[in-house]
C-alpha cells in the first residue's frame, strides 16, 4: 500500500493515514504487514481495490471484482462496493453475475 501512495504521490503525512483508513476499511489492518502470498483469495481482492482506491479517485472501475471468489468473499466484495457508491463515489464495473431479484 506504501509503494502504490507514493506512485499516486501522496505525501508522507497522507500517506500514513491513508493507508490505516483505508486497510481498515477493507478489513486488513490486522494483515498490514502480511506477505500477499499469504492473503486468502478474498483479502487478495479487497487489498487489489484497496490499493485502487488509496489516493481517493473520484471513478474507480472494476473488472470483474468477484470473479474465483467463495460465496462468503463475493458477499463481502458487494459490500465494499456498496459502501464507497453510498459514499458517493462513482464506479464502473463489469461482472457476469447477475442477481436474482
Amino acid at each position: 500500500m506504501q509503494f502504490f501512495a507514493d506512485i499516486y504521490g501522496l505525501d508522507r503525512e497522507t500517506k500514513s493515514k491513508q493507508v490505516e483508513v483505508t486497510l481498515k476499511a477493507f478489513n486488513l489492518l490486522d494483515r498490514a504487514k502480511s506477505p500477499v502470498e499469504t492473503l486468502t483469495g478474498g483479502m487478495e481482492r479487497r487489498l487489489n481495490i484497496a490499493v485502487a482506491l488509496i489516493h481517493q479517485p473520484q471513478l474507480v472501475i472494476l473488472d470483474e471484482p468477484t470473479t474465483g471468489l467463495d460465496i462468503e468473499a463475493r458477499y463481502e466484495i458487494w459490500e465494499l462496493i456498496r459502501q464507497l457508491k453510498n459514499q458517493g463515489m462513482t464506479i464502473l464495473l463489469t461482472t457476469h453475475l447477475l442477481p436474482s431479484h
